[in-house]
């Protein structure tokens, strides 16, 4: 997809309220990433927070 950053930014946000998250492909770089926050410690990290109190 080629054109104006600000019709890219107009065109993804017309695709998230579609809810096709898989249309998304057609502006985002083959490089895009992307990374949740996770607000708790993976399970496998969580637990080792854990094993010293037990």
């Amino acid at each position: 997809m080629s054109g104006s950053a600000k019709g890219v930014v107009r065109e993804f946000w017309r695709l998230m309220a579609s809810n096709d998250f898989s249309s998304l492909q057609a502006v985002l770089a083959d490089e895009f990433i992307l990374e949740w926050p996770e607000p708790y410690p993976p399970p496998e990290r969580r637990k080792h927070l854990v094993e010293p109190i037990a």
